[in-house]
């Protein structure tokens, strides 16, 4: 949960546990794809959450962007980000490996769920 509102547009930068705060002033005014970009020639294995200048300017409607092309829109998020001056998260990852509580359950789901033909097959 991200409580209170920068003086200055920062970038959070999460990593094994860890939140860093990042000066963004250099990134304010960039569009969303533009932003991660310039974020990932840094994090290149990272996933970034971006605002471009309508969340900037708290547009009700501003969407996040991540991956390019996919954005959480609809809800204002964007403007939310932008209000708390937030330009941008990147989530860096310790390790992809994720524990199964109960890898049978698991493997027979992923089994199961890959021999059915999809809707596009039949």
């Amino acid at each position: 949960m991200i409580t209170g509102v920068s003086s200055r547009p920062v970038h959070l930068v999460i990593s094994d546990g860890k939140v860093e705060f990042r000066d963004a002033r250099e990134l304010w005014g960039m569009d969303a794809v533009e932003t991660e970009h310039a974020i990932k020639r840094e994090f290149r294995d990272s996933a970034v959450l971006t605002i471009g200048p309508a969340g900037e300017n708290k547009v009700p409607y501003a969407c996040i962007g991540h991956e390019e092309w996919r954005q959480f829109g609809r809800t204002g998020a964007g403007a939310v980000m932008g209000s708390k001056g937030v330009k941008a998260i990147t989530f860096i990852p310790v390790s992809k490996a994720v524990d199964v509580a109960d890898d049978k359950a698991y493997q027979d789901l992923v089994r199961n769920l890959s021999s059915k033909p999809s809707r596009t097959q039949a």
